[in-house]
């Protein structure tokens, strides 16, 4: 009875986290955009692109270099989404499965129906949570590697490969959300080159100056009192970026920023002092949104990894089951 009820407890709790996952996970409930198409990547096409343009001749062996492995990068995102997705719904389909399966056959042997079964049944939940623990883990590694190397909007093109020419390739990388300090300052003003610089760009690294998926959860990209209701920030209004770049972006505002090489051409804020600071404000981070998709994402990461345990002990007690 007592090796009964801990199958009993285990395959329950199995099946309610089971459930919670299902719940809460980014693709299956539509909270990542345009992540209903990552199962229909062709992630093959980097693969042939790198092996053709490993054999062409580039005017400039180092740009080709350059080219190779922003294609390699790509390959490795692409790869990265189209593996999660894929992961997600089978994970969670299994999952949900061996969780009722197991829940039914402890339920069985807890009230004594089919005795004769269940060292056969032991050896059934033993294999379930087998293939349980490796889908889950799997699984995780994908979710976390997304979570943590991509952001919301995500997206590049490298298709216009620079065989002739001398200059850097440059991929046109779109995100929805810039990175941003906490008091959502994106860059500051440097008196010695007389000129803004922004706080999180870096030359040749683009991913560097947009916010991934773990920072959505940070108060600067979602609705906060202290950005409304208090009247210090109103430089975030005053001194906002989209009001002074020049610029067709603001990355490109970021890349080339000598747009203020006198210093009465500053904007200044509401006390007519000039901007230390420029801000970025805007719709995208002015709701709630984004901490909803930071925390239920958190939530899956947390309760799959609970499975994972759960599964450990499918297998250890379906195999104790199966040997006394």
């Amino acid at each position: 009875m007592e090796k009964s009820l801990i199958f009993l407890c285990i395959s329950c709790t199995h099946l309610l986290f089971s459930i919670i996952v299902i719940c809460t996970v980014p693709i299956i409930n539509g909270d990542i955009n345009n992540a209903s198409n990552w199962g229909e990547l062709n992630c093959q096409y980097y693969r042939d692109s790198i092996k053709y343009y490993r054999e062409k001749q580039f005017l400039d062996k180092i740009i080709k270099e350059e080219y190779l492995e922003l294609l390699e990068n790509e390959k490795k995102f692409c790869d990265r989404k189209k593996g999660m997705y894929g992961l997600e719904y089978s994970s969670c389909i299994i999952e949900l499965i061996i969780g009722f399966k197991c829940s039914l056959l402890s339920l069985f042997h807890y009230f004594d129906v089919g005795k004769d079964f269940e060292k056969k049944s032991g050896l059934i939940r033993a294999i379930c949570g087998i293939v349980g623990f490796f889908i889950s883990l799997i699984y995780i590694i994908y979710s976390c590697l997304v979570f943590t190397h991509d952001g919301p909007g995500k997206y590049n093109n490298v298709s216009n490969p620079p065989i002739l020419s001398t200059s850097s390739p440059s991929p046109l990388i779109y995100y929805d959300i810039f990175k941003l300090d906490k008091d959502r300052s994106i860059a500051k003003w440097d008196s010695s080159k007389k000129q803004y610089i922004c706080l999180y760009f870096k030359e040749n690294v683009e991913d560097s100056f947009y916010a991934k998926y773990k920072d959505l959860g940070l108060k600067q990209y979602n609705y906060h009192k202290d950005f409304f209701l208090n009247d210090g920030n109103a430089d975030i209004q005053k001194c906002n970026i989209k009001d002074h770049n020049q610029h067709s972006s603001i990355y490109e505002e970021c890349k080339d920023p000598k747009i203020y090489t006198n210093e009465n051409d500053r904007p200044s804020n509401n006390e007519n002092k000039k901007c230390e600071y420029l801000y970025f404000d805007d719709e995208s981070i002015n709701g709630i949104n984004n901490k909803y998709i930071y925390n239920k994402w958190i939530t899956s990461i947390i309760f799959i990894s609970f499975i994972l345990c759960l599964n450990i002990g499918l297998i250890i007690f379906g195999f104790w089951i199966l040997i006394i």
